[in-house]
């Protein structure tokens, strides 16, 4: 944009020839992870995966400011809760777990989380082992 005249008042940048050791390693790449190797669910609510979102800078119409979202690892069914208060997600996952072993038939047999707050208070883990899910 300097060279074309573009903008105003922007000064030019020089560019140095010589590469430094941090912008060479940033370049480097990892090898991704091998297709068909990696664990997946033989059915569904074997393994569902959860995220808490927020709060979010804008509330809702509603008053919602979070949004937990489920998704079963066997089909990528993806589910969408918006919560007012991030003491909700326990009232949320009972609700969502009941719905989804009513609707496809199967238990749910994995919790997979961040393990953030929300996931982890005494209550939540004393639910998901009375229940015989793994998290």
């Amino acid at each position: 944009m300097c060279r074309k005249n573009i903008v105003e008042g922007v000064s030019s940048i020089e560019l140095q020839e010589k590469v430094c050791e941090g912008c060479t390693l940033d370049k480097n790449h990892i090898n991704s992870f091998l297709v068909g190797r990696s664990w997946r669910a033989s059915h569904p609510s074997e393994f569902v995966h959860s995220d808490l979102c927020g709060p979010m800078h804008t509330i809702s119409i509603g008053g919602n400011q979070y949004i937990l979202t489920f998704i079963d690892d066997y089909g990528k069914k993806t589910w969408v809760f918006f919560l007012k208060e991030k003491l909700e997600v326990d009232e949320y996952f009972k609700s969502f777990k009941a719905l989804v072993e009513r609707k496809r038939g199967f238990p749910l047999k994995t919790l997979c989380t961040d393990r953030g707050g929300e996931y982890v208070g005494c209550e939540f883990e004393a639910f998901l082992k009375e229940n015989g899910i793994q998290h």
